[in-house]
């Protein structure tokens, strides 16, 4: 079976980094992938030396409704958009037996294969929480155009349904976890002697937070705590809808030196390889604005048994004080709290990370990913 995976990224986020894992984990059957990445990255490096077919293709594109500044949006993504006209003909001309969209932002190409009348099967991964309105309401309608849905977790699956309550009646649908990488899985926790290392592990953008780690750390030296904070990531291209609200380098590296906090707080940009990072690890912050603790840091910070302290409440993936912390209303002094306890109470710390491990272990699977993927 030859599949075409069409990937928007190249490495630099979540979604791409599942990717390559989901192909990582059909090696071993009869499945025959090829990938056009939209730019060059790390993904495109890794799969080339898994000896799978990659190429770049510029002319994908995607888009998915926001919560508001929807008409800005479409009009500064049209002149990616239009590319996707030649993409369907280069997909037509490729002969495959399955495409598989990675993100549901590139739903909008079914319209342009299905104008050039594409008869093989497609499959969307759905990734993101669209937001419930008339853009919302409008997109979702374009799953009719598919064959088949993987959802990363019951919440993007409940979400299209409280959008459209009957638009998978029709459509196969299945929902899989993210696996994560065996190297983690089959990693022993351990806890550093000197110091405890926490980590915040995303994009550098307003949504996933980064300039909450500067509030925790803030408050924790003032307790005088063993813990050094790093900041691992890629900023996100500023977005020309709301530039005031970006969160940028620059603006954490100010902040990092206007509190006097360089000497616990270090930024450390993109990492090609989050496994040793996490490896390396003790705590994993992820303070998003979204409030949805079940992204990708998550579930391998979990595989690697580390403490993780979220923003939200929903208990997909983190059971809270059981597996490790959600917060739902956030608040840095409630952190730092949880931060003290956990350096004072070391037994506490090692008993939670113990069922971190045992939640990487039972839910992220790289083997039963691929064989659940497979025989979707």
């Amino acid at each position: 079976m030859r599949i075409l995976h069409l990937d928007i990224d190249g490495g630099y986020g979540g979604s791409s980094r599942s990717l390559y894992l989901l192909l990582e984990s059909l090696l071993q059957t009869d499945i025959e992938s090829e990938v056009w990445f939209k730019k060059l990255g790390p993904s495109y490096e890794k799969s080339k030396k898994l000896n799978i077919k990659s190429r770049v293709n510029k002319k994908i594109a995607s888009i998915i409704p926001l919560k508001k500044n929807n008409i800005k949006n479409f009009i500064v993504s049209f002149w990616q958009l239009k590319n996707l006209w030649y993409l369907a003909s280069d997909i037509i001309n490729t002969k495959i037996d399955v495409l598989h969209l990675n993100y549901e932002g590139l739903l909008p190409l079914c319209i342009f294969l299905k104008i050039k009348n594409f008869n093989k099967k497609i499959i969307v991964h759905v990734r993101h929480m669209l937001p419930n309105n008339i853009y919302g309401k409008i997109f979702v309608r374009l799953f009719k155009f598919v064959d088949g849905i993987v959802f990363i977790t019951e919440m993007e699956k409940q979400n299209i349904l409280n959008i459209n309550k009957t638009i998978l009646d029709k459509i196969p649908n299945q929902v899989f976890y993210n696996c994560s990488s065996d190297k983690l899985i089959r990693s022993s926790p351990k806890i550093n002697k000197n110091f405890f290392k926490a980590i915040f592990l995303g994009s550098i953008d307003r949504s996933r937070a980064p300039d909450r780690i500067i509030k925790i750390a803030y408050h924790a030296k003032k307790e005088n705590l063993p813990i050094k904070f790093f900041i691992f990531g890629k900023e996100s291209r500023k977005s020309l809808l709301n530039i005031k609200k970006s969160i940028t380098v620059e603006f954490l590296k100010k902040a990092i030196i206007a509190n006097n906090l360089d000497d616990i707080v270090f930024f450390k940009g993109f990492s090609k390889n989050p496994e040793s990072i996490l490896l390396d690890s003790d705590i994993l912050i992820s303070p998003d604005r979204m409030n949805e603790p079940w992204g990708r840091d998550i579930l391998e910070s979990l595989s690697a048994g580390l403490i993780v302290i979220a923003s939200g409440d929903d208990e997909i993936f983190i059971k809270n004080n059981i597996n490790g912390f959600l917060i739902k209303n956030w608040d840095e002094r409630k952190v730092v709290q949880i931060l003290k306890k956990l350096v004072n109470e070391v037994d506490v710390m090692k008993k939670i990370r113990k069922e971190a491990k045992k939640t990487g272990e039972n839910l992220f699977s790289m083997t039963d990913y691929g064989n659940n993927i497979y025989s979707f």
